[in-house]
């Protein structure tokens, strides 16, 4: 009987061995994932903004050519824009 006790108190220190470490490889993993997960969302992020931020100067050059070229025209559109808009608040 005591044999049985001593081999079950030697497996389950064992076992609890065997389950610290699986739990320390366990947390390395979810470490290396997430640095691995913050690298590229940052990467993304970053390349999106950049395009974004490009496509926004190439729109605000074309806006900016519009308005030389065409003032009076663009003058109405902005009315017009501004009348809408105006209805659309006054509704609210």
């Amino acid at each position: 009987m005591r044999t049985a006790k001593r081999k079950t108190t030697r497996n389950a220190s064992a076992n609890g061995r065997d389950l610290k470490t699986d739990w320390l490889k366990i947390k390395n993993v979810m470490q290396d994932t997430a640095t691995h997960v913050k690298g590229k969302a940052n990467h993304v992020l970053t390349d999106s903004f950049g395009g974004l931020k490009s496509k926004t100067t190439k729109i605000q050059n074309k806006v900016q050519n519009y308005t030389t070229k065409k003032p009076i025209k663009s003058l109405g559109i902005a009315l017009a824009v501004g009348v809408v808009l105006g209805m659309f608040i006054k509704r609210r």
